[in-house]
């Protein structure tokens, strides 16, 4: 006999156990084994490798630079993405269903190719560096640094913004535009206090969503961050340096 309301172990239920069970595995112990040994040395509390560090400008200082990179690439990538999907959402645009999976097709691309594609075309010895040294008479130091490594990551993550703003504005109720504009409400005004406060719940996400791709970020901005010493990040770092050569090696 089964009751009102109690769920009957299923093929999903299974599914969900298993990944649950992966993600516990794969991400959260790797991860609270790192604390624990960071911390921990022959039973006892050490913080040897947190002074050390603190301590290296070195080590620190690709933090600072790492959390404005994540900071300023987020940010590029709103102002990229939001207007973008208002305007394909809003804007009757020939060609905007082609442009919408041109967009989706450029996240789903592998990071580590799109960086290389980008160094190959504005590296220092890239095709549009090339152009432009020649043309204007200067030589350009290419898309390497802070500049660079923002550039990428930025196109690589303002896909995510657009196709959740896209959604929260497929589902508005367009008589709320149509009432504001029948109003007197200009263009502007209807942007700013009817869309933008409906699709404010979604930009969150979005922006929690870009920040988590802060993973993937050793893959897409290592090259153009590797040879510039100046916007050394922990990403940069840990695609040159070997493991065991670092004196602080749970950082």
């Amino acid at each position: 006999m089964r009751y009102a309301g109690e769920k009957r172990f299923n093929v999903w239920t299974a599914l969900t156990l298993i990944l649950l069970a992966l993600f516990l595995a794969f991400v959260i112990y790797p991860i609270g084994m790192l604390l624990i040994k960071s911390l921990f040395t022959d039973g006892k509390v050490d913080l040897s490798y947190f002074v050390k560090f603190f301590t290296k400008k070195y080590y620190w200082g690709s933090l600072v630079n790492s959390f404005k990179v994540t900071v300023v690439s987020t940010l590029v990538a709103a102002l990229i993405g939001v207007p973008m999907a208002y305007m394909l959402r809003s804007v009757r645009i020939p060609g905007s269903g082609l442009i919408n999976i041109l967009i989706v097709i450029s996240y789903l691309s592998p990071p580590f190719i799109g960086a290389y594609s980008w160094i190959q075309l504005l590296g220092r010895n890239g095709f549009f560096t090339k152009i432009l040294n020649s043309l204007l008479g200067v030589k350009l130091n290419g898309i390497y640094g802070f500049a660079g490594i923002v550039l990428v990551f930025s196109l690589q993550s303002f896909p995510l913004i657009y196709m959740y703003v896209s959604g929260a504005m497929k589902n508005l109720d367009n008589s709320l535009n149509e009432a504001a504009e029948s109003l007197g409400c200009n263009a502007f005004q209807r942007v700013t206090k009817i869309i933008f406060p409906l699709v404010m719940p979604s930009l969150p996400r979005a922006f929690a969503t870009a920040l988590w791709m802060w993973r993937s970020f050793s893959a897409s901005s290592s090259p153009p961050a590797a040879r510039s010493p100046r916007a050394s990040c922990w990403a940069s770092e840990g695609s040159v340096r070997p493991t065991g050569s670092s004196p602080c090696p749970f950082f």
